[in-house]
C-alpha cells in the first residue's frame, strides 16, 4: 500500500490514483499554538474533491509528531486532545475517512470524549474510562456530517452501510 504522509497545514499532497492512504502529521507547533485553521483547509479540500473522497474511504491515519520525548501517550497529552476537539468542531467527517482501526479510534473517541484518568492496574501506570453515552452521543453527531458527505457523493444505501459498518467494527473492538 502507498501511504503518503500529510503534515497537515501544509497543503495537501500530490495524491495519486495508485494512493491507498494517507497519513495525516499533527505537528507539535501546530497542536501546541492549536492553529486548526490550515489543517481544516487542507481536509477540506479532500472532502471536496470527488475522486479522493471515494478513494481515501476509510484511508486515513494520524499520528502526531514532536513529541517523542514525552513519555505519556497522546491521549494523556492535554494540547494532543485540545487540538483534536478543535479540528473535529471544523472537520467532523471521521466516519467516512478514518481506517476502520481500534488503535487509530481509540486514541480519536478518547481525545474527543470528557475521559476521566484514573489508576492503573500497574503501579505508575494510568488509564481513560469513558461513559459509554458520551461515545454514543459523539457518535450520532458524526452521523449528520456523514450523511450529508453520502448524500453528495450519491452512494447507494448499501454502500452507505459498508462505510458506516466497517466503522462502527473498529469503534466496538475499541468499547468491548
Amino acid at each position: 500500500m502507498t501511504m503518503p504522509l500529510w503534515p497537515l497545514g501544509s497543503g495537501a499532497p500530490a495524491i495519486g490514483p495508485d494512493v491507498e492512504g494517507v497519513c495525516l502529521v499533527f505537528s507539535r507547533e501546530e497542536t501546541e499554538r492549536l492553529r486548526v485553521g490550515r489543517s481544516v483547509d487542507d481536509l477540506m479540500a479532500l472532502t471536496e474533491d470527488p475522486r479522493l473522497r471515494r478513494q481515501l474511504t476509510h484511508g486515513l491515519y494520524f499520528v502526531f509528531d514532536g513529541w517523542d520525548n514525552d513519555p505519556r501517550e497522546v491521549m494523556f497529552i492535554p494540547e494532543c486532545r485540545q487540538y483534536l476537539r478543535q479540528l473535529h468542531a471544523h472537520w467532523p467527517y471521521w466516519l467516512h475517512f478514518m481506517a476502520p482501526m481500534a488503535d487509530q479510534w481509540s486514541v480519536l473517541l478518547l481525545c474527543l470524549t470528557d475521559s476521566v484518568q484514573v489508576a492503573g492496574a500497574e503501579a505508575g501506570k494510568m488509564k481513560l474510562t469513558v461513559n459509554p453515552g458520551e461515545i454514543r452521543r459523539l457518535l450520532e453527531a458524526m452521523l449528520v456530517p456523514l450523511n450529508l458527505l453520502h448524500d453528495e457523493m450519491g452512494l447507494s444505501e448499501l454502500q452507505r452501510r459498508e462505510i458506516f459498518e466497517r466503522s462502527m467494527g473498529a469503534i466496538e473492538a475499541v468499547m468491548s
